[in-house]
C-alpha cells in the first residue's frame, strides 16, 4: 500500500476551527507564526512524516498542544487503523484536550457537509464515530482510534500498537512556610525554610520527582482545602503515622503548632531625623510588647495603610466604629481623626503623621500587599501581644454571622494562615479556614480570599467537638473525606528536622520513606512514557513530549538534558517567548506573577532560564540575561554572546 502523506497545513487550515481567545467565537485554524515555523521544521527534518521524535520546551500559550492535537486529528480522519494517544498530567487538562479534538471533528464534518451540500446535525458526528466516550473515540469510516487520558491511566491501541503519542507533563500539594505563605511542592526548593512538627522551622535538604502515581485526595474538617498524596504516603494521626490508603473518616490528623517562648519582651522603635519624636532618647524607644501594642498592630493588618514615603500611617473604618480608641493613648503622639465622605458612604480616617511609627510598623509586618505575620512573632513575642494582635485584626476585618460565629476575611495568605496558628495555640480552638478563588460580591468577581470562622461560644460544644480535639498539648483535626483522584506526577522532599515531617493545609505528612525510594521511584515517569512510546513502531509515527519547565531533578529535565547532548532519540526544540510575544507584552505579563522564578518558568528567554527559575536560582536570571544582551549579537532564535554561547 502506498504510504499516505498529508499536507497538514492545508488540511488543518481548510477544515479545522478554533475558539478565538479574545472574542470567544469560532474562527478558522490558521497556524500562528510559531506553529507554522515548527511545522516547517518537521517537514524538513522528517520529509516522510515518519519517525518523528520530539521533546519541546516552550513558553506558555504558544499553541503547541492545539497544533499537535490537530496533527493527530488529521491522522485520525485520514489514516486507516491509526492509533493516536495524548496523555495529560491532570484530569481537568485531559477533559479540555478531549473537547478540543471533538471541536476539530465537528468543524471538519460541518465543512464536508457544506462541500457536499448536505445538512450537518448533531447526529452527523454520532453516526460518524463507532465509539464515543470520555476517553476514546473510534472513526467508523476507517477504524482509526484516538485516546486521550490522564497520566498513569491504562492506555492501549489496536494490538498494542500506536502511531502517535503526545505527553503533557507537570504538580500541586501546598507546603506551608514560616511567613504564612505556601508553595506547591513542585515549586519548593532545596534550602527553603518550612514548618515541621511542633511548629519548628526546618530546612529542605533534598527534593526529587517520584514519578506518576495514583492519588488520594485528603480533606479535613474546619476548612475546604485538600492535599494530594500517593496511597502509601504517611500522614501523622492520633495513633501515629498512617498510610493515606488506610485513612478513614474516623481518623484524626495532627496539626503542627508552637506556643510562644516569650523570649522577647520589648521592641525597639528607632528615632528618625526631622520628626516629631516618640522619645527624648537620642536613639529611640524600647516599647513593651503588651496587649495594647498588639491590638494596634492587628487593627493595622485589617484597616491600616502606610504611605509610600513611610511618613504616615492611617486607619480607615466606618464612621460609627470606635475600635481605634483602644490605642489612641498608646504613643505620645496623638492621632488626627477625620470624617470623610466618598462614593461608598461616610468613613472615618485615623492618621498618625509619624515616620517613626510608620517605619516601625512597616519593618514589623509590612505594608500594602506585603502585610504579614511572621513565625518569629508567633514563636518569640509574649502571649498578651499575640492575643491583642488577633483581637485587633478580628475587630477590623471580622463580621458577626449566624449562631455566634465571627467571619474574618482577608486576601492575604500571609495573615490568614498565621492567625489560624494563633487560634490553635492561644485560643485552644481551630478556626475554620476556607480558600475561595471564584467569589463574587454584588455580581463582581473579587480577588482570591481566605475566610476564617471563629465560633464565639466555644468550639467544643455539640457536633463541633467531633471535628477537632486537643490531647497532651497537641491538636488533631478529623478527616472529612478521602477520595481517589487521577494519577499525577508526584514529588518528595527531605527536611533537616528529626521528625521528617512538614506541614500542609491538611496537617503533617512525612518523608520517612525518602531514603528507600529515591533511586527507584524517579523512574516511574520514565517507565510510563517509555511503555506508552513503545507502542509506536521504530521509525514510524510521531511522539511529542511537550511542556513548560518544572525545575530540575525530574524525568522531563533529565530527558531534555539527554536530548541536548545527543544521547536521546528525541530532538530538543526550544521556543522562548521571543518566538511569539513582544518584549513589551512579556514585561507586562511578568508583572502578573508573584516572583521572577515563576515568570521565568512560564515565559523563559532561554532553556537555562526556564529550568533555573523553576528551581532555586543562585543568580538573578533576568539580570544575567540583560548583561548578556548588552554584549550579544542577534540571531533567528536568540542572541550569541562574544564567547560564542547561546543566550
Amino acid at each position: 500500500m502506498k504510504p499516505i502523506k498529508i499536507d497538514y497545513k492545508k488540511f488543518i487550515e481548510h477544515y479545522f476551527m478554533v475558539i478565538d481567545r479574545e472574542e470567544q467565537v469560532p474562527v478558522p485554524f490558521v497556524l500562528n507564526k510559531v506553529q507554522k515555523k515548527y511545522l516547517e521544521m518537521l517537514q524538513q527534518e522528517y520529509p516522510d512524516q515518519e519517525g518523528i521524535r520530539e521533546i519541546i520546551l516552550k513558553a506558555r500559550q504558544q499553541g503547541f498542544s492545539s497544533f499537535i492535537l490537530a496533527l493527530f486529528t488529521a491522522d485520525f480522519i485520514v489514516r486507516p487503523y491509526s492509533v493516536s494517544i495524548c496523555i495529560s498530567h491532570r484530569r481537568d487538562s485531559t477533559e479540555l484536550l478531549f473537547k478540543k479534538v471533538r471541536f476539530y471533528l465537528e468543524s471538519y464534518l460541518q465543512k464536508k457537509a457544506e462541500e457536499e451540500q448536505k445538512i450537518y446535525t448533531e447526529e452527523t458526528l454520532k453516526s460518524w464515530l463507532a465509539s464515543d466516550n470520555k476517553g476514546m473515540i473510534t472513526n467508523s469510516t476507517n477504524d482509526a482510534t484516538f485516546y486521550i487520558g490522564t497520566a498513569g491511566a491504562k492506555v492501549g491501541g489496536r494490538g498494542g500498537s500506536a502511531r502517535n503519542v503526545h505527553f503533557c507533563v507537570g504538580e500541586n500539594t501546598l507546603v506551608l512556610y514560616p511567613d504564612g505563605s505556601s508553595k506547591t511542592i513542585k515549586n519548593v526548593g532545596v534550602g527553603d525554610r518550612i514548618i515541621s512538627k511542633n511548629g519548628e522551622i526546618t530546612t529542605v535538604t533534598n527534593k526529587w520527582c517520584t514519578g506518576i502515581k495514583p492519588i488520594k485526595q485528603i480533606r479535613l474538617w474546619m476548612g475546604n482545602e485538600t492535599i494530594d498524596v500517593s496511597p502509601v504516603h504517611k500522614v501523622m494521626t492520633v495513633s501515629g503515622w498512617k498510610m493515606a490508603q488506610d485513612l478513614t473518616s474516623q481518623d484524626w490528623v495532627e496539626w503542627s503548632y508552637r506556643k510562644s517562648s516569650e523570649s522577647q519582651k520589648t521592641i525597639y522603635i528607632k528615632r528618625q531625623k526631622n520628626c516629631i519624636h516618640l522619645s527624648d532618647d537620642v536613639n529611640g524607644l524600647n516599647f513593651p510588647l503588651d496587649r495594647k501594642l498588639g491590638y494596634f498592630i492587628g487593627y493595622y493588618l485589617a484597616e491600616g495603610h502606610i504611605s509610600k514615603n513611610l511618613n504616615r500611617i492611617s486607619f480607615t473604618c466606618h464612621r460609627d466604629e470606635e475600635y481605634y480608641r483602644q490605642f489612641t493613648d498608646l504613643f505620645s503622639i496623638n492621632p488626627i481623626v477625620q470624617i470623610r465622605s466618598d462614593k461608598t458612604g461616610t468613613r472615618k480616617v485615623i492618621t498618625y503623621n509619624s515616620k517613626e511609627i510608620a517605619m516601625f510598623v512597616n519593618n514589623l509586618v509590612g505594608r500594602v500587599k506585603e502585610k504579614h505575620v511572621s513565625q518569629e512573632i508567633i514563636n518569640d513575642f509574649p502571649k498578651d501581644f499575640i492575643l491583642g494582635m488577633y483581637s485587633g485584626w478580628k475587630d477590623g476585618d471580622g463580621s458577626k454571622g449566624i449562631k455566634d460565629t465571627c467571619y474574618i476575611t482577608t486576601i492575604r495568605e500571609k495573615i490568614a494562615r498565621p492567625m489560624r496558628q494563633i487560634g490553635i495555640a492561644y485560643l485552644d480552638k481551630v478556626l475554620s479556614l476556607d480558600f475561595y478563588v471564584d467569589k463574587y460580591r454584588y455580581s463582581v468577581k473579587s480577588q482570591p480570599s481566605y475566610t476564617l470562622r471563629e465560633h464565639l461560644n466555644g468550639d467544643n460544644i455539640g457536633k463541633r467537638s467531633l471535628k477537632y480535639k486537643f490531647i497532651d498539648g497537641k491538636c488533631f483535626i478529623r478527616v472529612r473525606s478521602i477520595k481517589d483522584r487521577a494519577p499525577q506526577l508526584t514529588y518528595e522532599i527531605e527536611v533537616s528536622n528529626n521528625s521528617h515531617s512538614y506541614l500542609t493545609p491538611c496537617g503533617l505528612i512525612s518523608n520517612s520513606e525518602a531514603s528507600f525510594y529515591q533511586d527507584t521511584e524517579m523512574l516511574k515517569a520514565h517507565e510510563m512514557i517509555l511503555a506508552t512510546a513503545q507502542q509506536v513502531p521504530q521509525g514510524k509515527g510521531m511522539i511529542f513530549i511537550e511542556s513548560t519547565a518544572n525545575g530540575e531533578g525530574n524525568y522531563y529535565h533529565a530527558e531534555w538534558e539527554r536530548a541536548s547532548e545527543g544521547k536521546s532519540v528525541y530532538k530538543p526544540r526550544f521556543f522562548g517567548w521571543q518566538e511569539f510575544y513582544s518584549a513589551e507584552w512579556v514585561e507586562e505579563k511578568r508583572k502578573e506573577f508573584p516572583n521572577e522564578k515563576m515568570a521565568g518558568q512560564e515565559y523563559p528567554y532561554t532553556p537555562e532560564e526556564a529550568f533555573i527559575t523553576s528551581g532555586s536560582p543562585y543568580f538573578n536570571v533576568l539580570a544575567l540575561n540583560k548583561m548578556l544582551d548588552e554584549k550579544a549579537e542577534p540571531t533567528e532564535y536568540g542572541r550569541i554572546a562574544p564567547d560564542g554561547h547561546f543566550c
